[in-house]
């Protein structure tokens, strides 16, 4: 009778270790893909500074600023913002951005604490990302010292993604 319990224990203890190390294993054969995107960062913000009197980057076109988008290979936007006519004293251009859910929201800024008596053209680029692929997205683009330049495009995110207003 002894010797019947102890087969029935160490059967048990058997089986329970098969059961954990199984379940042990599905986990790491079958990882769980989620589309929850992780924090989406702007980075390598660049500017031309004030581009000569006349200077454009659209010369074909009688437009105030424009706005190129193109997907990057990890997984972002590149974003140009062409032409924003800014007074000739501001310095120190930057960009910040905020995200709600897919809502996005870079707003670009500069030292303006000098100004100056003239306007001149200036161009920003800058990435944002990672974004999810197939996922909506709303851009709010401003500019904290000319509105006219404030522009909101709305688009879906993929790796081939080309925009040009």
């Amino acid at each position: 009778m002894k010797k019947a319990i102890k087969k029935q224990r160490l059967c048990t203890i058997l089986m329970g270790i098969v059961v954990l190390l199984s379940g042990c294993g599905s986990e790491i054969d079958n990882p769980v893909e989620t589309s929850t995107p992780k924090e989406v960062l702007l980075k390598n913000f660049s500017n031309t500074g004030c581009k000569p009197a006349g200077a454009r980057t659209r010369v074909d076109e009688e437009v105030v600023s424009s706005i190129e988008l193109a997907a990057t290979e990890n997984g972002g936007v590149y974003i140009k913002h062409n032409d924003v006519i800014l007074n000739c004293g501001i310095r120190d251009y930057n960009a910040v951005i905020e995200v709600d859910g897919n809502k996005i929201t870079v707003t670009e800024t500069g030292d303006a604490s000098m100004q100056a008596w003239c306007n001149c053209n200036v161009d920003f680029g800058y990435e944002i990302g990672p974004l999810v692929e197939g996922t909506s997205y709303e851009l709010n683009i401003h500019s904290e010292h000319n509105r006219s330049a404030n522009k909101t495009i709305n688009f879906v995110y993929s790796p081939n993604l080309e925009y040009r207003e």
